[in-house]
Formats: C-alpha cells, sequence, structure tokens
C-alpha cells in the first residue's frame, strides 16, 4: 500500500490489484445526469421567468376576481409563505383604520344581521378566516360574495332549505307583535276600500303601506300619512277635566294654559305659541279642542301625573311613551336615546336666555352630556344600556292609596281620545312600534315577489279576504295587532325549491356589513 500523502494511489486487495488513475463516469449515466441538469436549470430559468417577468402566473391557481384584480402581481399582498390567508391581511385593504375589531371582522357582521352590539365584545366560537367562506381565484367573474352552500352548510347543520331549514323564530317561538296599539287591520281596510272607492283590497293594503325607496320594505307607519285624515279632526276634543290646585299637589288636575306659562317649566316652549282658545274652560272643567297627536298639553299634563306617582324614573322621565315592545334591545335602545337627546336640547334651548349663574351651570352640564350621548348614539358599534330607561316604577311613598287610584284614572280620563288606538298604563301612553322588524337573520325584497304574488296571498294569518265578502263583526282574536300577518317558511317553500326558483343560502342570507355606514364605523371604531 502507498504511503499517506504520497500521491500514489497504490493498491488494492492481496492480490495486489493497482487503482484507477481516474474515477469511473459510465456512459449511460452521464447521459441521465446532463438530461437532469438541463431539466433543472430550465425550471429555474421558468421559475425566474414567472417570478420577474410574469409575476408568479405559473404557481397561481387562477384569476382572481374583478375585486381584487389589481392584486393579482402581488401574491405577497394576500399570501403569506408557508401560511393560509390571514384575515389580517385582507383588513390592510378592507379596515383603511388600526382598530381592534374592525368594520369586516367576524363579530362585526352581527351588528348588520342582528342589531346585536353586544356581540362585538366576544368571539364566536366558531369564528373562521375572510378566505373561509370568499373564495379567491376563480374567475373575473366569479362574485366572492356568492358563497356556496357547502360552506355555509359546514358549520349550520341544517341541510337543504326544503328539508330541515329552521322555522322562522318569530313563528316557532309564537312570538306577538307587540305594536301596543289597538288596531283591527279588517276594519281599516274596509273603511280605506270604502274612501277611496276601491274595488282592488291591495290598493287599501298600499294606501298604509308605502313601499320604501327600492321597494324592498316599506317605510315605518306614520299618523300624519296614514291616520290623520280619519283621526284627530278638528271636531275631536277632551272630556271637561278637573282643574288642579296648587295647594294640593297630590290631587288629581290639569295644569290650565296660563299656570303653565306661569311656571315656565322646561319643555313647555309649546305654551307660548299656542292659540289660547284651544284650552278653555267648560262646565267647570278644563277642555282642550282640537287635539293633535301627541298633543303637547295632553303629553305635558300626562307627565305631571307620572313624575307624581313614580318620582324617580331615570332617564325615562325624558321619553313622552314608556313600555317596551317586541324589538330587541339592541335595536330599540337607539331610537329611546335619540328621543331623550332631543328632549335634553330642547330643555337647554329654553335656559339659554337665563342670566342666573346656577342656571348657567347647569346649562354647562347638560350640554357636555349631550356631546357624549350624540358620539354613543352615532357610533354605531358602541353597546347602548337600556338600564337607565327600564328602572323598576316606585310610587311615591307620599300617596295614599286612594290618591295613587285618583291619579291614574285621571290619567285615563285626560287620554281618553288618545286609548282609541293607544294602550295608556301607568299614567303613561305605552311605546309604539312603527316598523315591524321580523327577519333579523335574513333579507327579504317585497320588490323581487310582488310580480308573482299578491299581498293576500301571503299574508294570510289575519282572515282579510275572507272577512271582506261579509259585513259582519270580526273575532277580536282573529284580528288584533298582537298577531304577526307574517307568512311562515312553508309559505316561502311554495316557490323556493330546485325546479322552480333558487333556495341558495345567500338568496336570502347576505351576512356581510352594511357598507353604507362605513364612513360612519371609520369616525367612531377605536
Amino acid at each position: 500500500m502507498a504511503k499517506k500523502g504520497d500521491g500514489k494511489k497504490g493498491f488494492f486487495s492481496f492480490l495486489r490489484l493497482p487503482i484507477s488513475k481516474q474515477y469511473l463516469w459510465p456512459d449511460s449515466r452521464r447521459i441521465l445526469i446532463l438530461i437532469g441538469a438541463i431539466g433543472c436549470l430550465a425550471f429555474l430559468l421558468y421559475f425566474a421567468f414567472d417570478r420577474f417577468v410574469q409575476k408568479n402566473r405559473f404557481i397561481s391557481k387562477g384569476p382572481l376576481s374583478t375585486y381584487h384584480a389589481s392584486l393579482e402581481k402581488d401574491c405577497t399582498a394576500c399570501h403569506t409563505p408557508l401560511k393560509s390567508v390571514l384575515s389580517e391581511k385582507c383588513a390592510v385593504c378592507h379596515e383603511l383604520v388600526g382598530d381592534k375589531i374592525g368594520t369586516y371582522s367576524y363579530p362585526a357582521h352581527y351588528i348588520y344581521r342582528s342589531g346585536n352590539r353586544e356581540r362585538l365584545k366576544t368571539q364566536s366560537a366558531h369564528q373562521v378566516a375572510c378566505f373561509g367562506c370568499h373564495s379567491e381565484h376563480m374567475g373575473r367573474d366569479q362574485q366572492i360574495t356568492d358563497v356556496p352552500d357547502a360552506r355555509c352548510l359546514a358549520c349550520h347543520a341544517f341541510g337543504s332549505f326544503n328539508s330541515k331549514h329552521p322555522e322562522f323564530e318569530f313563528a316557532a317561538k309564537k312570538e306577538a307583535d307587540d305594536a301596543n296599539l289597538q288596531f283591527p287591520h279588517i276594519q281599516h281596510v274596509r273603511e280605506v276600500m270604502k274612501k277611496g272607492n276601491f274595488s282592488d283590497v291591495e290598493k287599501a293594503c298600499l294606501t298604509c303601506h308605502v313601499p320604501d325607496s327600492n321597494g324592498r320594505g316599506f317605510q315605518p307607519i306614520s299618523f300624519d300619512h296614514s291616520c290623520d285624515s280619519c283621526h284627530l279632526t278638528a271636531t275631536d276634543k277632551t272630556p271637561a277635566l278637573q282643574e288642579k290646585d296648587p295647594a294640593n299637589p297630590g290631587a288629581p288636575g290639569a295644569l290650565s294654559l296660563e299656570t303653565i306659562q306661569k311656571n315656565h317649566d322646561p319643555g313647555t316652549m309649546w305654551a307660548f305659541f299656542i292659540n289660547p282658545s284651544e284650552v278653555s274652560k267648560r262646565g267647570g272643567g278644563i277642555v282642550k279642542s282640537p287635539l293633535y297627536h301627541k298633543d303637547p298639553w295632553i303629553m305635558y299634563n300626562l307627565q305631571l301625573i307620572r313624575r307624581t306617582l313614580y318620582p324617580n324614573q331615570g332617564l325615562s322621565d325624558l321619553l313622552t311613551t314608556s313600555g317596551i315592545t317586541s324589538e330587541s334591545p339592541a335595536q330599540e335602545a337607539p331610537a329611546r336615546y335619540q328621543e331623550a337627546l332631543q328632549t335634553l336640547k330642547e330643555y337647554a334651548a329654553e335656559l339659554r336666555g337665563r342670566p342666573e349663574p346656577e342656571v348657567q351651570a347647569d346649562l354647562k352640564r347638560i350640554d357636555d352630556l349631550i356631546k357624549v350621548v350624540e358620539r354613543k348614539i352615532n357610533n354605531p358599534t358602541a353597546a347602548m344600556d337600556m338600564t337607565p330607561f327600564e328602572k323598576p316604577l316606585q310610587l311615591n311613598p307620599k300617596l295614599s292609596k286612594e290618591q295613587v287610584e285618583a291619579l291614574k284614572t285621571f290619567a285615563l280620563d285626560l287620554t281618553e281620545p288618545c286609548r282609541k288606538c293607544h294602550i295608556v298604563s301607568d299614567a303613561s301612553i305605552q311605546r309604539v312600534q312603527t316598523d315591524q322588524k321580523v327577519l333579523h337573520r335574513a333579507e327579504f325584497s317585497h320588490r323581487a315577489h310582488i310580480l308573482q304574488r299578491r299581498c293576500l296571498d301571503c299574508h294570510t294569518t289575519i282572515p282579510i279576504a275572507e272577512s271582506l265578502k261579509s259585513t259582519g263583526t270580526i273575532d277580536p282574536s282573529k284580528d288584533n295587532s298582537a298577531i304577526q300577518n307574517i307568512p311562515t317558511i312553508d309559505t316561502c317553500k311554495q316557490c323556493h325549491r330546485p325546479d322552480l326558483v333558487s333556495n341558495r343560502c345567500v338568496k336570502c342570507h347576505e351576512f356581510h356589513p352594511n357598507k353604507v355606514n362605513r364612513s360612519q364605523l371609520l369616525l367612531y371604531m377605536e
């Protein structure tokens, strides 16, 4: 054997076979190695060409939708190496602000689909990333908001619409439509048809139910549009009411216009502009005529009675009505805060001309409070607490049982004209729900259905069509304002089936924020 480092390869085995001076390179493998090297070089060259010239078209799954076409040459705008598409990448463009929750976050969707602002405080156990519902690389014409049913059913195991879809919540729970009104539909339909000389009942329906600007739904019912032509005309008046004795605050009675002007309480500016002849003394009592909807004289005297009965009402003292409706607190809270804010503004306007230092100090506190409340109302993501409006009523301990009953009876006498339609309880007119909100998690467009079906083809719970054929009285249990005259899901299934009309999930469920409020959200997100 050759010594190590002498430059000679030497021999091997006991036969002393010589070692070749160079390594063998079999010709058969030489070709394979050459082909492999050329292939690798070609792949690297194409990869480099795709990366720097074609901007990764080779490794892309397909063209992006029109919404994201501008990002097609920049994969890193959405993708993170070795990771799935992160929602944070989507937020870079869609949020525009560094907020914690975000306009387009999963919890934020619940504000617009259910009105439940409390949902923002919690993260759903079933929360999915943006790409979990919105698929990309399906081509320019793909609507990424058009989520396939398979993605919905991965979490919502309801099966097809025609088999296992649950009943609408209001029907499943048999919820009443607590509008706090005494309103029979059939009687009003008859009167409207008679007054308008209509032969088509649908014209009578659309007299009060006025479509909104896009035809999808209807404007809230208003007294000025639908009721004033028949109710509270120039001949309506209150009964002769007992005048209040200033020396006995616990006794029932109504204040005259002169007394209200003299007291100059907050919220009584109207008393200096009303026609004095409208509040007159007749037959030993006070009569108000003519009457108006939300008549200020009646509402003010009713508020005095309520304050006497319940001196600690909290913020509900700023409201003209009380009680609850079938709306959820999340839906009802903004309207209550808005009404209370308007009352505060009226009080503040009346105090601005008062020179007393203590009055100006109170006015400063009111103005500061108004700013806080306005900011909260205008913030769509703020959870609004209903507790200040739901303080339990506690009777004035200084009043006797007889005084309490006398005050409540007088409140009913005062609101006798109002009680033709309204419910009065605890010396207060109960809040009216003017806009029926039934489908909290789905969208429904009347515009898309009106050419196919007529009103009474679907709205059949109240037997309007059958009752128009007779002139007899209607059983109040079959026609009252608490009845949900809304079709159940079985009515929808008559048309929405595979052989007739689309029954895909996204046909009714548009689970995405309302972009109309986007600018507002950007201002108030924190």
